[in-house]
């Protein structure tokens, strides 16, 4: 292989990295705003990661990186008498997240806070339940260190 290929391959995967953390890991911007549009195209993945965990009326759950809202807002139909959280490092996630879920969070049904899974807000035993379904897998500390009631 040439010095040129060589060059070309590693331009190629640095514009692949710059992409897939921009859309997914890092949503920001434009890329964000097209990984959430993408992202909210699957129901059945929270939708499974709900019958999992046998939400009920009365719980309080906690999304870590909710990506654009979906399953927060699957959550809030299931735990309608509980506390739903999401916690998200990025803006553009929250903002989409503030979008989809208007109604609910000024109904109070819904919470969004700046944050990562290393530095949650809360203390442990908070929640009844926590998930992480569009939190990249890469990010360190996932909420499996994190004691959940």
């Amino acid at each position: 292989m040439t010095e040129k290929r060589v060059k070309e391959i590693v331009k190629k995967i640095a514009v692949n990295d710059y992409i897939m953390e921009n859309m997914f890991c890092a949503p920001k911007g434009t890329l964000g705003r097209l990984g959430g549009r993408l992202m909210s195209q699957d129901r059945w993945l929270p939708a499974w990661v709900l019958d999992l965990l046998e939400i009920n009326p009365s719980d309080s759950v906690l999304e870590v990186g909710p990506g654009p809202g979906l399953g927060l807002q699957l959550t809030a139909a299931r735990a309608y008498e509980g506390r739903v959280v999401g916690v998200d490092q990025s803006e553009t996630m929250l903002e989409m997240e503030r979008r989809r879920n208007h109604a609910l969070i000024k109904a109070g049904r819904i919470e969004l806070h700046l944050g990562s899974a290393g530095q949650l807000p809360f203390h442990d035993a908070t929640f009844d339940k926590a998930m992480q379904i569009n939190y990249p897998a890469a990010s360190g500390r996932g909420i499996g260190s994190a004691k959940i009631a």
